[in-house]
Order: C-alpha cells, then structure tokens, then sequence
C-alpha cells in the first residue's frame, strides 16, 4: 500500500508539472513567446549595425574615389615626372597670382 501511495503522489507532481507546462502565463507558451521577443531584439541590433557598416563603407568608397580622381590629375597635370608623386601637388591660388620660381 505505501509503494501505491508513493507512485500517486509521484504521478500527481508529474500532472501538475504537464499543468504547468501548458500555463499560457508560465508554461511553453510563454516561454516560446519571449524567445520570439528575444530574437527580434537581437535581429533589430544586427540590423542597425550593418546599416552602420554599410554607410561606413559608401564614405570609404567615396574617398578612395575622391583619391584615384586626385591621383589622376595630379598624373595629367604632372606627366612623366616620377619623382614629384611624392610631393603634394601645387594648384594656382584663387587670387590668379602666379608664382615664379
């Protein structure tokens, strides 16, 4: 008798447990809708990093533009001298004064 006795309070834990299982407030219900809540928190973080690294990566692209195009005229203002890619190019000024050497 006390071995039945046992195996019934064993059986009514394990219910209340399967009970508490299907609880919408605490069970696997609940439990499934902070996952899904979680999970969009997190993809809403990644999401506004690669938004962050993709304009990062549009300034870089116009830079390096901005510096092949430099590149390039200072090659079409300067042909053939090898040496003077080393110095910075010297434009005119504005105030149309030429300066002799």
């Amino acid at each position: 008798m006390k071995k039945l006795a046992e195996t019934e309070d064993r059986l009514t834990a394990a219910q209340q447990k399967v009970e508490r299982l299907d609880d919408a407030t605490v069970g696997l219900t609940a439990q499934h809708g902070e996952l899904v809540q979680s999970r969009r928190k997190i993809l809403e973080k990644i999401e506004g990093g690669v938004t962050g690294l993709r304009e990062e990566n549009r300034e870089i692209r116009r830079r390096q533009d901005r510096m092949i195009s430099d590149l390039s005229l200072r090659r079409l203002v300067q042909p053939g001298s090898q040496r003077s890619s080393s110095r910075p190019l010297r434009l005119p000024s504005s105030t149309g004064h030429c300066r002799r050497r």
